[in-house]
């Protein structure tokens, strides 16, 4: 195989172990408030076989903690990868909720490589009631891919790629009691850059967070 046929094949299938899943709206855990979430997906264009269209299983673990008036910070770990996100609401009345939420995060794998991924989502949410929530907005995402190659003749070195997701999607939440939560989400993405197939995930996850205290007695 040709020097140029072995670079193709790379660029074809040197894709990162990523997650294109959507675990939160746009409301911010209060200051003091955490949660705990466990979600499982179905997902495209987020590994080698899954750019072909096949849907391959996700596992992800979050937590978020809140920090402030209208800020909270996120953490999440999937198979082979990690990531987090800072979410700010900007604006926001009785019953909705806009924000921004910028995300990092990538895998590394020694001898394989990994990737660095960048999402930018803007999000928009209605209380539907106390136990129903609804949200979604665009997102765009950037993922810089980087693999070692070695050559015929023994020559090492390495390629990158960098692709773009431009896309969104939406989320239902409803709530199973004062600490439970369920999660029902959906996500579309086009990659304009590279003409490749739509990439999707579809997703369901709970989220178990810190209830409010009960107001204290008058003494």
């Amino acid at each position: 195989m040709t020097r140029a046929a072995v670079v193709a094949l790379l660029l074809l299938t040197s894709t990162a172990c990523s997650t294109l899943s959507t675990l939160h709206g746009a409301e911010p855990l209060a200051k003091g408030k955490h949660e705990f979430a466990v979600g499982v997906s179905l997902q495209t264009a987020s590994n080698s076989f899954s750019y072909v269209g096949v849907p391959i299983p996700q596992l992800e673990f979050a937590g978020r903690w809140g920090l402030g008036q209208d800020v909270d910070f996120g953490f999440r770990a999937w198979l082979l990868g990690a990531g987090f996100d800072t979410r700010y609401r900007f604006w926001h009345d009785e019953r909705h909720h806009l924000a921004v939420a910028p995300a990092i995060g990538g895998f590394y794998i020694p001898s394989v490589g990994g990737s660095v991924e960048f999402h930018a989502p803007v999000l928009g949410q209605v209380d539907l009631a106390r136990w129903a929530k609804l949200s979604g907005g665009p997102r765009v995402v950037l993922r810089d891919q980087i693999n070692p190659v070695s050559m015929p003749g023994g020559e090492k070195g390495s390629i990158a790629r960098i692709d773009v997701f431009a896309g969104g999607g939406a989320r239902l939440e409803l709530a199973m009691g004062r600490r439970a939560w369920i999660g029902f989400s959906t996500d579309f993405y086009a990659q304009p850059a590279r003409h490749a197939i739509p990439g999707w995930s579809l997703g369901l996850d709970f989220a178990f967070r810190k209830p409010d205290k009960a107001p204290a007695p008058n003494p």
